[in-house]
């Protein structure tokens, strides 16, 4: 399997982000409000796809406008296929919106660095109480 192919699966792969110091405030002050996220997540992805174990560190870097996010990530860790183990790093952007109000929606659009016409889509939630952010997506 090609780095490159690596890195398209790992951009996919099934992301479960759990801890941040995220802002939380709302946003705005005519229309809608929408919940603070903009800040720095720490979390790690793990799964199996096509015969690969992921155990890989994810870093989400977010930057908001109103109802719009973007910002780049970044992971590292490695990927086992039952006999050898393979080290693996990547970076990417990040693009997406949240929905207005308490505890809302999150959508992702992840892009890879080595493999820019890739993309994934990733969705969940925002806890606005716990200022948590949990994102899934497929593992492809």
């Amino acid at each position: 399997m090609t780095t490159t192919r690596f890195f398209r699966q790992l951009a996919a792969a099934a992301v479960l982000l759990t801890t941040a110091c995220g802002g939380g405030s709302p946003t705005g002050s005519d229309g809608p409000t929408y919940a603070a996220i903009a800040d720095t997540y720490v979390g790690t992805i793990g799964g199996v796809s096509q015969g690969y174990l992921a155990d890989l560190d994810f870093t989400l870097t977010i930057a908001q406008s109103g109802g719009s996010l973007s910002g780049t990530y970044a992971l590292d860790g490695t990927l086992f296929d039952g006999v050898d183990t393979y080290a693996v790093a990547g970076t990417g952007t990040i693009t997406g919106s949240i929905q207005s109000g308490n505890n809302p929606s999150v959508n992702l659009t992840i892009r890879t660095s080595a493999c820019p016409n890739h993309t994934a889509q990733f969705s969940g939630t925002y806890d606005t109480a716990n200022q948590r952010l949990t994102i899934i997506g497929p593992m492809e």
